[in-house]
């Protein structure tokens, strides 16, 4: 085998082949299977850098700095669940995308972003939270009626205390439009 790139299409070849041969086949395969693991964590984790980032420029009131760090942010997290779906990554992913969106005031790839999210949620938790942020782009897209049922249900969930705090207030806005 070594020096030779052939199809082994049988299970007599495999059975034929020796201990170093199967080493010459077997490891090469190993090592790209780790290979392509690192690359979606390595993507996972530059993009989670890139939101921070972002957050940290809003907070000291660098809009342009902010808007191009989450437009980084929707690229990276976007190839993750674009190209590799199944990735164990793919719904961080996508959350990750859909809140930088709404940060950038994409309101509806932000609402479709957030539809994907939902289906890749693996966890009722998750659920609720797509199903708020999906609530908050309503909001932002003038459907207050859909808004508030979407950021009603997901309070209905046990989310963390700064998503609950943002649902609420899009609630509030959502309610303030209804009437």
């Amino acid at each position: 085998l070594p020096g030779q790139v052939r199809a082994i299409t049988d299970a007599q070849e495999w059975r034929r082949l020796k201990p170093s041969d199967l080493r010459a086949v077997l490891l090469p395969m190993a090592l790209t299977a780790v290979a392509s693991g690192c690359v979606y964590f390595n993507a996972m984790y530059d993009a989670g850098q890139a939101y921070d980032a972002g957050i940290t420029a809003l907070q000291e009131d660098q809009d342009q700095l902010a808007r191009q760090q989450f437009d980084s942010v929707i690229a990276k997290a976007g190839r993750i669940v674009g190209n590799h779906p199944s990735s164990k990554y793919a719904d961080d992913a996508a959350f990750l995308k859909t809140r930088a969106e709404i940060h950038n005031k994409l309101w509806e790839a932000a609402f479709t972003s957030a539809d994907y999210a939902r289906q890749l949620s693996k966890q009722s938790r998750d659920s609720a939270l797509a199903a708020g942020l999906k609530g908050i782009a309503a909001v932002q897209l003038e459907r207050p009626l859909l808004a508030d049922s979407l950021l009603s249900s997901a309070l209905a969930a046990d989310l963390a205390a700064d998503d609950r705090a943002n649902i609420l207030f899009h609630r509030g806005l959502a309610r303030l439009r209804l009437d």
